[in-house]
């Protein structure tokens, strides 16, 4: 029950350098966890402005396949998620993901990610659990809009617990929509935002069943070669549908990394997050962490 909790109070969220222990718990959607962009993100004119890709070589074929992987180490203040009686812990954790997005007809894309993530407490062994989720859809990339990627999925998730031989905590069917959109600024640095909408259709158990609504907004800059910094901030509102519940979660953070090589890269973030609930069900919290993780990414 306190794991089941403390997974479905977290932070969805930054799927992304910098990312929380409480937001990788509950974060079981799609996303690029080194590069603060989806997995899916096709190919647009301003691709040569990022930072990221500048440090690609050029290549005219359009690859449809990403395969993200990464191993992780960090503290946290409030491993148990709770107001009060917050217990400090060290976790590792680590990240699998294959996406495919192959061009159904013009600027139209369909998408099919796969991805599991593991999470194993130091002192708070009993917290320990896998995280893993299939979902596919359709992209859209507006290119009279400055390349907005609208894009809209079904999406299954499942929270296992290693320690009862893999029973399941918690498993949701949802449909998300939403939007990415990046600025430009120069060659070294660029904006963006996003919006996701989580609508859960089924969940097991149903009073932790919850309808997710939200926004992040980001800046991205490469000052030197093989190095990026990153911030962000992420609002979050939480509709239960038991009980009345809503919740308000909040998070930001930042982060900075070095690629060894176009593919691999370490980095090293510090992420805040909390949580406010109107409902007296120890749904309130806040929580730091700060941690490093090794990792890379593969297109082809």
């Amino acid at each position: 029950m306190v794991l089941l909790f403390a997974i479905l109070s977290a932070t969805p969220g930054w799927a992304q350098d910098g990312l929380t222990s409480s937001q990788t718990r509950q974060d079981r959607r799609f996303g690029s966890a080194d590069l603060m962009l989806p997995d899916f993100a096709p190919g647009s004119s301003a691709d040569d402005d990022l930072g990221v890709q500048m440090i690609l070589q050029p290549d005219a074929r359009y690859e449809p396949f990403t395969v993200n992987a990464w191993a992780g180490y960090y503290f946290t203040d409030n491993a148990n998620l709770v107001e009060e009686g917050r217990r400090e812990d060290h976790v590792f954790n680590s990240l699998l993901s294959v996406s495919w997005l192959p061009v159904i007809r013009g600027n139209l894309y369909g998408e099919a990610t796969l991805r599991e993530q593991t999470f194993r407490y130091n002192a708070l062994s009993d917290l320990d659990f896998d995280a893993w989720d299939a979902g596919t859809g359709l992209v859209y990339v507006l290119r009279s809009l400055g390349d907005v990627s609208v894009f809209t999925r079904y999406n299954y998730a499942e929270f296992r617990d290693p320690q009862d031989g893999y029973g399941d905590i918690y498993a949701s069917h949802s449909l998300q929509a939403g939007f990415f959109k990046s600025w430009v600024l120069s060659r070294e640095q660029f904006l963006y935002a996003s919006w996701l909408s989580d609508v859960a259709l089924d969940g097991d158990p149903g009073y932790a069943e919850r309808h997710d609504h939200s926004a992040t907004f980001g800046y991205r800059i490469t000052p030197v070669r093989k190095v990026k910094a990153e911030v962000f901030y992420r609002s979050a509102f939480l509709d239960y549908s038991e009980q009345g519940r809503e919740d308000w979660n909040h998070a930001a953070g930042g982060s900075v990394s070095y690629n060894f090589t176009p593919n691999l890269y370490l980095s090293a973030y510090a992420t805040f997050s909390g949580n406010q609930s109107n409902l007296n069900v120890g749904g309130d919290y806040e929580a730091w962490q700060t941690g490093l993780r090794l990792g890379g990414y593969w297109r082809f």
